[in-house]
């Protein structure tokens, strides 16, 4: 069975036309994974680890930060049911992230998330 998660490569463009024209484009690479699949992806690669250094590392406690001990898909479930949406057994969380930045929520204020009937998506 393969992963749903997966590597984009994207184009980032600029372009300022006041008060003097000015553009750029950068590169990068943006991780969209699903949180049930993080441990395969760290067996499998030997550039992304979970939870240990490496050039890509994903670190539960970098998002969604609750206080708690709990794994990152617990944290987001119990988030959710306390807004009475219930993510349930067969549930997917699924994270789209850039550079250390989780667009699915930000570091201070209420998570930029949105339940979609497949699971979570960022809004």
């Amino acid at each position: 069975m393969g992963l749903n998660s997966c590597l984009y490569e994207c184009v980032i463009v600029h372009r300022r036309l006041r008060p003097r024209q000015y553009a750029f484009e950068h590169k990068m690479m943006m991780l969209y994974a699903d949180l049930d699949e993080l441990d395969a992806i760290d067996r499998s690669t030997r550039l992304l680890s979970r939870e240990r250094g490496n050039l890509y590392s994903f670190r539960d406690a970098d998002y969604f930060p609750t206080g708690t001990g709990a794994g990152l898909k617990c944290r987001v479930s119990a988030w959710l049911r306390e807004r009475g949406i219930e993510l349930g057994e067969a549930g997917r969380v699924r994270l789209l992230q850039c550079d250390k930045m989780a667009l699915c929520t930000p570091a201070s204020g209420p998570p930029a998330c949105s339940a979609a009937p497949q699971g979570l998506s960022a809004s």
